[in-house]
């Protein structure tokens, strides 16, 4: 988890600073939304929260899907799965919706208590 050091070095560097997964979890985790929050400017299918949907729509279908699948719906939902698919699976994460399977490289949609 990014503390608000870390936020403090992205800030003045621009770069990760090696605690978190992502620029984008840190942020979201310190409750600056800029990231998943789009503008008034911005197209709704190049957004975080869409491609989250796509994926989250896929792992509802199948349960476990490999990487490249998941990419796969991303891409189809939007044309820049490239760049907003880690920032979509980090929020899926934080949200506690999606797990890691590292020797499957695969994710699963966790049980909802």
């Amino acid at each position: 988890m990014l503390s608000c050091v870390g936020m403090e070095y992205w800030r003045a560097t621009k770069k990760a600073c090696g605690r978190c997964s992502s620029i984008c979890t840190g942020i979201a985790i310190l409750g600056r939304l800029s990231m998943l929050v789009p503008s008034k400017h911005a197209h709704p299918d190049h957004t975080v929260l869409n491609a989250a949907a796509a994926a989250l729509r896929l792992l509802r279908r199948a349960g476990v899907v490999t990487y490249d699948e998941l990419y796969e719906a991303v891409q189809k939902a939007t044309k820049r799965a490239d760049y907003l698919l880690i920032p979509a699976v980090d929020l899926l994460y934080l949200v506690g919706l999606v797990n890691y399977l590292p020797k499957a490289d695969a994710f699963e949609l966790m049980e909802r208590s």
